[in-house]
């Protein structure tokens, strides 16, 4: 499975799961309820907060707290996104990837993070003191999706496995061990019941028109590497 942000244009990959890239903090550290991604620039929180370290999902912040939309490529959104990340630098911004953000809430070594939904459930549903939401700003939809490799020597059976993870009810359970929702609409919502519920692990439909889907930067991507790499540069 490969985690896909892009749509694909040639409809040769198979979805298996979908979530949500929302942010989290532990409520004994941050009392005060948040909906907003400003909460990763607020001073109160210097050196205690952790993004992703993944490109995209780095712009798209910029980008929202700029005030642009996600994929922006214009100048004036450029210019936005650096000054951004010059703030969310001097804040003392970590990176890490999903599971180490959570690892890191967790233990108290930091208090707001960003991470994927069904990760922060799967390692931390269980726990009172952790609160994820979906920043009212906008977040990124997302798909695990099946690719079958131009080169695979086992075709068949690379077929017979895909045919099994998208049967219904290998879907569901997939969905229940993983705490991601089924692309299937059958399962959709028995899987859901079967998670935490909508209200804590997936956004509502209402909710889901915040969402954006990464595009690819096309002549942008330069600009988006340099914004990003000094940032990463800078942290911790």
């Amino acid at each position: 499975a490969a985690r896909s942000k892009f749509a694909d244009p040639l409809g040769m990959g198979i979805p298996y799961l979908w979530g949500c890239t929302g942010l989290a903090f532990d409520k004994r550290r941050v009392p005060e309820a948040t909906s907003s991604i400003s909460v990763l620039w607020d001073p109160r929180w210097r050196g205690r907060v952790a993004i992703l370290e993944d490109m995209f999902e780095t712009m798209d912040l910029l980008f929202l707290h700029a005030g642009y939309p996600s994929n922006s490529r214009s100048i004036a959104a450029l210019d936005g996104a650096r000054r951004s990340a010059q703030a969310l630098a001097e804040n003392a911004v970590r990176f890490g990837d999903t599971f180490e953000n959570i690892e890191a809430l967790r233990r108290g070594e930091v208090d707001i993070i960003q991470a994927y939904s069904g990760d922060v459930f799967s390692k931390a549903g269980h726990d009172p003191n952790i609160v994820f939401f979906l920043p009212e700003e906008g977040f990124s939809l997302w798909a695990d999706y099946l690719v079958l490799s131009s080169g695979s020597r086992h075709v068949a059976e690379a077929h017979a496995f895909v045919e099994f993870l998208s049967r219904k009810d290998v879907s569901m359970r997939s969905a229940r061990a993983f705490h991601y929702d089924s692309p299937m609409a059958e399962t959709n919502e028995l899987a859901t019941r079967m998670l935490h519920g909508a209200s804590r692990l997936l956004p509502p439909a209402e909710k889901r028109r915040q969402r954006a889907r990464f595009e690819p930067a096309g002549p942008a991507t330069g600009e988006y590497q340099k914004i990003f790499s000094e940032l990463k540069r800078r942290s911790p």
